[in-house]
């Protein structure tokens, strides 16, 4: 079944306003919807409140309990990633130090001065760590791409983004600000609509 907001809807999708009296019908209009939306909105908040403020609460005590936590864990896993950028730095420079000895002991074969082959008893350089198995916890390092601003000034306009936020509170008011480059600031007519002040809708009792 169409709800009657919804056949009210659809009649006024064809409503033209053409006239001074077309504005009176209209804010007419407005003002019974606004009253209506402000009743609807009082009874919502009549059964929401509370549960919101008890769903705030609930949040407020468990965000005390894991924040702790939270900081610890964050702690610890930084710490061990920054052991991990320490070992994989020294296990390439041991893998570099290796290819050296190894293309020294490759020439020094090459032109006689040792005798071919033994070279291989060259010891192998580690492979950096890659998964931890502990007795309470399994973990993994992978590599993933991040980033870091080190000149804003330099970053494209692609990846930009205007803050029409901040804009709107410089604009919207008298004695704002009324030149920004590359914002066109203006003034149009906007239509404030106030219904009669709202009484609660008596809640539905059951039978």
């Amino acid at each position: 079944m169409i709800s009657a907001a919804a056949l009210a809807t659809a009649h006024l999708k064809e409503l033209k306003i053409e006239s001074e009296q077309d504005v009176m019908d209209a804010v007419t209009f407005l003002g019974r919807a606004k009253t209506a939306i402000d009743q609807v909105e009082a009874q919502r908040i009549f059964f929401t409140g509370p549960l919101e403020k008890h769903v705030r609460d609930i949040n407020i005590m468990f965000r005390g309990i894991s924040a702790p936590l939270k900081e610890a864990y964050a702690m610890v896993k930084g710490k061990t990633e920054d052991w991990k950028r320490a070992e994989t730095a020294r296990i390439l420079e041991q893998q570099r130090l290796a290819r050296e000895a190894d293309d020294r002991m490759r020439i020094a074969n090459s032109v006689g001065i040792i005798e071919s082959g033994s070279v291989d008893f060259l010891m192998a350089p580690e492979a950096p760590i890659k998964r931890v198995f502990a007795p309470d916890g399994n973990a993994q390092f992978r590599k993933v791409w991040t980033h870091e601003i080190v000149d804003e000034l330099a970053i494209p306009r692609q990846w930009l983004m205007v803050d029409e936020k901040k804009i709107r509170a410089a604009v919207d008011h008298e004695g704002g600000v009324r030149d920004i480059p590359g914002v066109r600031i203006y003034q149009e007519d906007r239509l404030a609509v106030s219904g009669h002040p709202a009484t609660p809708i008596p809640a539905a009792e059951g039978k």
